[in-house]
């Protein structure tokens, strides 16, 4: 077990800039038939207590029924003239008492519209109250971290290059298969060499895939790989707390969730975007501050790359942060003045302004993390590296990237927007902003 004189402790200081949503596995979705309602401003959300609840209807069995028949007939056409079912209008007849009496807990309701009636997406909680994971944040930290080596280290370019070699290989194999696929389509039939070979990469297509997905500049690289009993990885010695919890009742809000389009929908896009219309969900207000530790094993660290691990001192760290949040910044300020045709030029208007400050304030010195969920391409993976690799304009990096684009998500190479759509959070004012973004703070105890 190190002794402290081998770690170096840290105490990380966050502060909301947008709404951050930590999605939990573990909690179901909370309905508007059972589980919360709107007060009578609309201003918040009344969340139900089950047990409060259950003993109303308990005490009144024909409030029960009817309770349980008006529930059934939700799955059914509703009869004409018949309203909605409202829980609130239930409450107070049926069970002749006010909603609030019933509740635990009021959320500040950021737009969520009563008629709509939609399940909310609960974010993560311990003892009942809001807190960021440290695994999170380290995600987000193990990311900057591999942006850095392949950026700026030698070693890390020597991996990049031999990463643009493999992606250009795979791709000729996987194009020359769709060539011979179309052959064989068209014509009906391959002569017996060009079959032998349109098997043989039938064959390959799943692995060559899986390869260019899993291992293309894979974190192994630097931190080491996370089977090795002697020698654990790099990244084993960073250790981040979860946060202090925070209040729900001041810092948590119901948030309306949308996805927005920067380009015009095609003649063949698919109708996914209607199906998979995010839910509304809880979020932390932007405002909201979390403190927790992070410490590093430093006598601990092989790699020669982290060196800056090791100095004890807070900016170091920051400064490898801010390399990596400021390109991802530049990039959704770039895709967001390209999409001139955007269908909601208002909404993207008030996505650059969002970037363009925290574009500013980056580069006078503060530095940012995008954390849960609502992130794009790359905010969460490593192709941001393959774009800015080139000294030169559209050079190998950027070609292997439009190759691994088209290859992962079916992409042409001149598409100028990607990804096509965003998750973005509204608030009050019916205003758009990027979902998770935090300031970021480091202090030496």
């Amino acid at each position: 077990m190190p002794t402290s004189q081998h770690i170096h402790a840290y105490r990380y200081r966050l502060e909301v800039e947008s709404p951050l949503y930590i999605g939990d596995s573990k909690a179901k979705t909370l309905s508007p038939y059972s589980d919360y309602l709107h007060d009578d401003s609309g201003r918040y959300l009344l969340l139900l207590d089950h047990r409060k609840l259950e003993t109303r209807l308990q005490e009144n069995p024909q409030a029960l029924q009817t309770y349980l028949q008006r529930i059934a007939q939700l799955s059914t056409p509703n009869e004409k003239g018949q309203p909605p079912f409202q829980l609130s209008t239930f409450i107070r007849e049926e069970l002749k008492c006010e909603p609030h009496s019933l509740s635990y807990r009021k959320l500040h309701n950021q737009g969520i519209s009563p008629e709509k009636r939609q399940q909310l997406k609960p974010t993560i909680k311990t003892a009942g109250q809001p807190y960021l994971p440290g695994s999170s944040l380290k995600g987000a930290f193990r990311t900057a971290m591999l942006y850095h080596w392949l950026i700026d280290s030698p070693g890390g370019k020597g991996c990049m290059r031999k990463a643009i070699e493999q992606i250009e290989r795979n791709y000729q194999q996987i194009e020359a298969f769709h060539k011979l696929e179309q052959k064989k389509k068209e014509e009906k039939y391959l002569p017996p060499e060009e079959y032998k070979r349109f098997m043989q990469l039938k064959n390959q297509q799943k692995q060559l895939k899986r390869d260019l997905r899993q291992y293309i500049l894979s974190e192994e690289k630097l931190f080491g790989k996370t089977n090795d009993k002697h020698f654990p990885p790099d990244s084993q010695h960073l250790h981040i707390s979860d946060s202090h919890q925070v209040d729900a009742a001041r810092y948590l809000g119901a948030f309306p969730q949308e996805r927005i389009r920067l380009a015009p929908r095609g003649e063949q896009a698919s109708k996914q975007d209607e199906k998979a219309i995010p839910l509304p969900c809880e979020a932390l207000l932007p405002g909201t501050p979390l403190q927790g530790q992070l410490s590093l094993r430093y006598g601990k660290i092989r790699s020669k790359a982290l060196a800056y691990c090791q100095t004890g001192r807070p900016e170091d760290l920051l400064r490898v942060v801010r390399q990596f949040s400021l390109a991802c910044i530049n990039q959704e300020i770039q895709s967001l003045e390209q999409a001139s045709q955007m269908p909601d030029p208002q909404k993207r208007d008030q996505l650059l302004h969002f970037y363009r400050e925290l574009q500013r304030r980056s580069l006078q010195g503060d530095c940012f993390l995008r954390l849960g969920q609502g992130k794009t391409y790359f905010d969460n993976s490593l192709g941001l590296a393959l774009l800015n690799f080139d000294q030169e304009e559209k050079g190998p990096g950027h070609q292997a990237f439009l190759k691994l684009r088209k290859v992962l998500f079916r992409t042409s190479l001149e598409a100028e927007c990607f990804p096509v759509t965003r998750t973005v959070i509204l608030n009050q004012q019916a205003q758009v902003q990027p979902p998770g973004w935090v300031s970021l703070h480091l202090q030496r105890v």
